[in-house]
């Protein structure tokens, strides 16, 4: 190890993280790039454990990787220097149901039909045994709100529960796609997903086009 900083493969056996996804990170930007010493050889800085441990929290958080590399890239200044990720992770979490109303935008009563028809879960409970709402909860309520301020009425939104059917095939799907990878670590596996989601997006718009014009 040098007293300067660690080689890939050094900050690949702490972290647990593959050396194709630490070099993924660095392809993205999200972590900075290895200090060259010498024609074959770069050192990363011993900061870069904590960032990539940062990274797999939010990873674990279903944080997409666009939102993971804004928070790595933009510390907030108004927080104290011993302040860590963690609290900047859970900042982005609705800590109770006021806040969740405040960060969807979504009416109290609307919260309450959106949760018996299970369109939206029940709040989550932490290691404290306190609520909270995560990244993915407020996700989706601030989508329902947009829908609605667009003109969809809620009796179209409820039936989103009508393709949980659907949203299962799916994902059994998917996870036919992740059993036949053959070099499955943690950084193919969010190729995987990623390509996954874009080939069905697509066909899902081409139907709509063929729907589209056969109505018109």
């Amino acid at each position: 190890m040098n007293k300067n900083g660690l080689s890939i493969g050094e900050l690949s056996k702490i972290t647990g993280l593959s050396t194709s996804a630490i070099n993924f990170y660095v392809r993205n930007k999200v972590i900075p790039p290895p200090f060259k010493t010498s024609k074959t050889r770069a050192i990363f800085p011993k900061s870069s454990v904590e960032l990539l441990n940062d990274i797999l929290k939010m990873r674990k958080e279903k944080m997409p990787l666009k939102l993971i590399k804004y928070i790595i890239n933009n510390p907030d200044e108004q927080k104290s220097e011993n302040s860590t990720k963690d609290q900047k992770i859970k900042s982005l979490a609705a800590k109770n149901i006021n806040e969740f109303l405040e960060l969807t935008g979504l009416e109290k009563f609307l919260f309450d039909e959106l949760v018996e028809k299970s369109i939206i879960k029940m709040p989550k409970k932490d290691q404290d045994n306190n609520i909270f709402f995560n990244f993915s909860d407020i996700s989706i309520g601030k989508s329902i709100k947009e829908l609605i301020d667009n003109g969809i009425p809620f009796e179209v939104i409820e039936r989103h529960r009508e393709y949980e059917p659907l949203s299962e095939a799916e994902a059994l799907f998917l996870l036919e796609h992740l059993k036949n990878s053959r070099n499955f670590n943690h950084q193919i596996k969010e190729k995987i997903i990623e390509n996954f989601e874009t080939i069905r997006n697509v066909m899902r718009l081409e139907k709509l086009r063929e729907l589209e014009e056969r109505l018109i």
